[in-house]
């Protein structure tokens, strides 16, 4: 076999996720690997509402696991591409967004891409691909409108400096920091709860003391939110609740607006 098919692209420690798997090609594929003291070998399987799963006996090395899912390309990309010529879901004309606590109409035939109170207007020009761009775009503004503030607001309560915050496309992880406290958050927390957005939140801005996951980590994050590890957990879940299309991409409504 030719080099490597895919890659690992790895995620924090309060955001676990099925892995996005990279194939030759540039298909993206969720793979989720799961170590079973029951199992008896590598068995790759797959399930059109949450993906691949990947289970091998526990303390199956990584150098194995990656050379199965590398000779398992092939088969990776043809179930994958299938899937997605058979359930193309539509591009939504309605989004709750929880996390912004409202919903919003989409209307795809719109002069120019505009976000305004309940209304999000893309000009799609009948492109399911222009559409999507335009709907993250608009998602991507929305986010930040909603967080930023959210996020200083929390910054204050608990005594908290963070220099920036924005809003982007991450695969695989619901949010950063960096050393110099600037705050990177995933647009799709908007399909969260709130009380998970403040978790993510409170997570990123508790690594402005420390970057790392020690200890002294996990018991501030435990004085933030007493919740601390059922909202991980919850948010492993959330993963999987997050509509198809976002990743994807989609069909335009067959129905008029």
């Amino acid at each position: 076999m030719q080099g490597r098919q895919l890659k690992r692209i790895s995620h924090p420690e309060a955001a676990p996720a099925p892995a996005l798997l990279t194939l030759e090609a540039g298909t993206t594929v969720p793979v989720e690997v799961r170590r079973l003291a029951r199992a008896r070998r590598l068995r790759l399987s797959f399930r059109p509402e949450r993906g691949f799963l990947l289970t091998c006996p526990t303390g199956t090395p990584k150098a194995a696991i990656t050379l199965a899912l590398e000779q398992a390309g092939p088969w990776l990309r043809r179930v994958w591409t299938r899937h997605l010529l058979e359930a193309a879901p539509e591009l939504p004309r309605h989004l709750h967004l929880p996390a912004a606590r409202g919903t919003w109409r989409v209307d795809y035939q719109a002069r120019r891409n505009r976000l305004s109170a309940d209304l999000l207007e893309i000009a799609a020009y009948s492109d399911p691909k222009r559409a999507l761009t335009g709907l993250r775009a608009l998602l991507r503004r929305l986010a930040k409108l909603t967080l930023l503030p959210r996020a200083t607001q929390l910054a204050r309560q608990h005594g908290f400096v963070f220099t920036g915050l924005s809003c982007g496309l991450q695969r695989s992880r619901w949010g950063s920091c960096s050393s110099r406290g600037v705050i990177r958050l995933n647009s799709v927390l908007l399909f969260v709860e709130p009380a998970l957005v403040d978790h993510v939140l409170l997570h990123e801005l508790a690594h402005t003391r420390h970057l790392d996951h020690s200890p002294a980590f996990r018991r501030l994050m435990r004085e933030l939110d007493a919740d601390d590890e059922a909202h991980q957990r919850a948010l492993g879940d959330a993963w999987r609740d997050l509509p198809t299309w976002w990743w994807h991409g989609g069909c335009l409504p067959s129905e008029p607006q």
